[in-house]
């Protein structure tokens, strides 16, 4: 297919309007790193790739040379296995719990307004990040998926407030409106409370995670209305991620209104595999070969002046 340029004044529109939600996954996180720079623990001022991290673990725990299967969650597996769950965890919060900087699909998301809810698998912080520069209020919600002591519960932590309740998702008491929702789907880094530090990323945390999504038991019932009713924009992602792709599946058999859900949405994915073109397009998401940070370049140029970001 020859190249096609997203349709930048739609999405731009549409997301200002709130009828978009957008998904970061971890191509956002890299949105304006250096095709040159090299990962370096405790060094870089900024966050590993997914294959960076999986190399890394894999040292840390003497990963078996011979095998062949690298992929982040088969090593997160063995370093649990080698170490125990909390080492696991350690090591993560001592990788992400610091102050990476905000990329500019971050810092766009968190200043145009309109968008009333944002899906991160990501384990950093850096759209709350974005969102505290801007001075802008959110909610967090937060899938704790590796914590047996709250299983199956989402934590929800309002504006302004360092309090954190338990809720099972279907009962969740957080109405989609004017205050931007942050889901955070795989967990993620909490610098303030310990304990909530909590990461999907083994194999057995996507099996566990797999079974709710297919009992509709894991993401919040509210949540899945806004789905319904708006257009996705994936920024970062290949659909390698099988939570993703239960979603979409589960989603695009639901109907609305009595009608089948027929909203075009968009992926931003560069140098996308034949495989992923295919499973986007069975989805039918729209892909496009774009670099995240050029993406974000030509929605800033289309905002008004007074919008624009700086730097």
């Amino acid at each position: 297919m020859e190249y096609r340029e997203p349709p930048y004044p739609l999405i731009l529109d549409e997301m200002r309007a709130g009828k978009i939600v957008p998904f970061l996954g971890a191509g956002a996180s890299l949105c304006g790193r250096k095709k040159d720079d090299c990962w370096k623990a405790g060094e870089s001022s900024f966050l590993p790739s997914g294959n960076e991290l999986a190399e890394f673990l894999a040292a840390y725990s003497c990963f078996p040379t011979g095998e062949q299967d690298k992929a982040l969650a088969r090593v997160a597996s063995y370093y649990e296995m080698t170490t125990g769950r909390s080492s696991l965890t350690e090591k993560l919060t001592d990788l992400f719990n610091h102050d990476y900087e905000p990329g500019g699909i971050h810092r766009l998301l968190a200043s145009i307004g309109g968008v009333s809810l944002i899906v991160t698998t990501n384990y950093d912080d850096l759209i709350e990040r974005a969102y505290q520069e801007a001075g802008r209020e959110y909610h967090l919600v937060t899938c704790p998926v590796d914590r047996k002591d709250i299983k199956g519960q989402v934590l929800w932590q309002k504006p302004g407030s360092s309090e954190i309740k338990e809720y099972p998702p279907a009962k969740l008491p957080l109405a989609i409106g004017d205050v931007p929702v942050i889901f955070k789907m795989h967990g993620g880094v909490d610098k303030i409370i310990e304990q909530n530090n909590s990461y999907l990323i083994t194999e057995e945390d996507y099996i566990e995670f797999l079974s709710r999504m297919t009992e509709q038991a894991a993401i919040p019932a509210t949540f899945k209305m806004k789905f319904k009713q708006s257009r996705f924009l994936f920024l970062g992602y290949g659909l390698q991620d099988w939570n993703l792709r239960v979603m979409l599946r589960n989603i695009n058999r639901t109907t609305h209104a009595g009608n089948q859900r027929d909203l075009k949405s968009w992926a931003i994915q560069r140098n996308p595999s034949a495989l992923d073109k295919a499973l986007w397009e069975k989805r039918e998401v729209d892909i496009f070969d774009v670099e995240i940070s050029s993406f974000v370049d030509n929605l800033v140029k289309r905002l008004p002046p007074a919008s624009q970001l700086a730097g």
